[in-house]
């Protein structure tokens, strides 16, 4: 998207970001927005930011998930969830089903259309120091390779109109979410 802000992108009568937001409001609290140190293109919108480890700055989603374990373990919360910000069409019960699904293990994490979608996850904050090991010193940037290394259960979502993790990447994505968003809205 040339650099752009995703979350910023028009949606609809809003962003893509206000869509997500209006999408996870009534399911968590309080929703955090995961910035790389020094964006500022995201301006107030009623979301508290979470900086990213200014060391880590540029790695990849992965910086914002070790973040987002930071803040748990900090306000002595036992799981957190992650979305990435170009999603405009998560599930209405996706929480709830991870909370249903994890278990005992270490993550659950969203599939569609037999693909996986792991920022879009449910993590045990207990993972935070091993994540900030991984990063710092063997150069982990994936998620992927994250959720290979730890007890992640995959949750399976079905795509019903549009795959609830249809991520806007380029231009012509965010017309075809325009469109759906649009026919919805009708």
């Amino acid at each position: 998207m040339g650099g752009a802000a995703k979350g910023m992108l028009r949606l609809g009568t809003g962003t893509v970001l206000d869509e997500i937001v209006s999408r996870l409001r009534h399911q968590a609290y309080p929703l955090l927005l995961n910035l790389q140190v020094g964006d500022d293109r995201y301006g107030a919108r009623g979301i508290d930011i979470l900086p990213e480890d200014a060391d880590l700055a540029g790695s990849g989603p992965l910086t914002g998930i070790l973040a987002a374990l930071d803040w748990a373990v900090a306000q002595d919360v036992l799981m957190i969830a992650t979305v990435a910000v170009d999603t405009p069409f998560l599930p209405p019960d996706l929480l709830t089903r991870f909370a249903e699904a994890v278990g005992m293990a270490d993550a659950a994490y969203a599939v569609s259309n037999g693909r996986r979608h792991p920022v879009a996850a449910l993590w045990r904050a207990r993972l935070a120091p091993e994540l900030r090991r991984a990063m710092t010193q063997e150069g982990l940037r994936k998620v992927e390779d994250w959720l290979d290394r730890i007890v992640a259960v995959p949750v399976a979502f079905h795509h019903r109109p549009i795959d609830p993790f249809f991520n806007i990447n380029t231009p012509p994505e965010l017309v075809a979410a325009s469109a759906w968003i649009r026919s919805r809205d009708r």
